[in-house]
Formats: C-alpha cells, sequence, structure tokens
C-alpha cells in the first residue's frame, strides 16, 4: 500500500488512521517491511511499527511530513485516540 514517510529522530515514520487496516495489522503483529517502488533498485527497510502518541511529538513528525511534501496539514488531521 503506498505510504508517504519520513525519516526522523533516526526513525521512518508514517501516519494512517486508527481504523484502518494497516493500524489493526501493525497492533495485531508490530514487524513491517517498508519498501521503495524502484524494481531495479529497490530499499527495503525491516522493522518493528508501534503507535505513537502526544502532541509534541505528533506535532514534530507532522512538521517534518509538511517539510518533505510541501504540505501545510494542521494537528487536528490526526486521529490522537
Amino acid at each position: 500500500m503506498p505510504v508517504c514517510a519520513v525519516w526522523f529522530d533516526a526513525s521512518l515514520w508514517f501516519s494512517c488512521s486508527l481504523a484502518s487496516r494497516k493500524t489493526r495489522n501493525l497492533l495485531a503483529d508490530p514487524r513491517t517491511v517498508m519498501t521503495t517502488d524502484d524494481p531495479r533498485n529497490p530499499i527495503v527497510v525491516e522493522g518493528v511499527g508501534g503507535r505513537v502518541s502526544g502532541p509534541d511529538l505528533l506535532r514534530a513528525v507532522l512538521d517534518a511530513e509538511n517539510a518533505k511534501y510541501g504540505t501545510d496539514y494542521g494537528i487536528e488531521l490526526l486521529d490522537e485516540r
């Protein structure tokens, strides 16, 4: 599944809805793999994912995503339940 991700604080971060299949899968089994879409020179990152909360950390990651993708999403975009 396509994911917008950003390197931040020595980790690869991405966001998804709490109700998404991706979230449910990660909560059931935190092992994860992310790859680039370049079949000739792929980059594969394997690791363990987890849910992160806290307004300061979420704001910092969102700022990094906004800078990378040229977006201006606000903290209200994130579902912190």
